[in-house]
């Protein structure tokens, strides 16, 4: 038997990014949409709100497969007034997806209906590392 760490058996992992001000939340194929534990949320919201600048909050979602419904739960809970999402010190979500269904699905998030959230879809890591590095240079 090999040995696996318990960060090894979660669902999900949160780390900052070395260079750029990006807090990146990747989440696994085991992680139930509609189960959302309080403690990941209040996890990502302490991460965040301890920065000494506003960040962009990067989520990698490239590993997790989930049908309609699970994306229409997501939506819903990214959108509550008290979610990390609407989270003042975030510049912009930006959602890593594995496929063109979710990539519509994250910029469905920018409408009315879900609160006009900060999001923008990446197909890869390296894209969305690229948009920030762009957005600094601009700023």
């Amino acid at each position: 038997m090999t040995d696996i760490t318990k960060e090894e058996l979660m669902p999900h992992h949160i780390e900052k990014h070395p260079t750029l001000p990006i807090i990146i939340r990747r989440y696994d194929d085991s992680l139930n949409l509609a189960q959302v534990d309080a403690a990941i949320l209040e996890q990502n919201a302490q991460l965040i709100n301890s920065q000494s600048q506003k960040i962009y909050y990067l989520i990698d979602v490239r590993e997790m497969h989930v049908g309609l419904d699970d994306l229409l739960k997501a939506g819903g809970l990214a959108a509550q007034k008290e979610g990390n999402l609407t989270n003042p010190n975030i510049i912009e979500t930006l959602i890593v997806v594995p496929n063109r269904l979710m990539e519509m699905a994250a910029q469905g998030l920018r409408t009315a209906t879900f609160g006009h959230l900060r999001v923008r879809a990446f197909r890869s890591m390296e894209a969305a590392f690229e948009y920030v590095q762009q957005q600094m240079a601009a700023s």
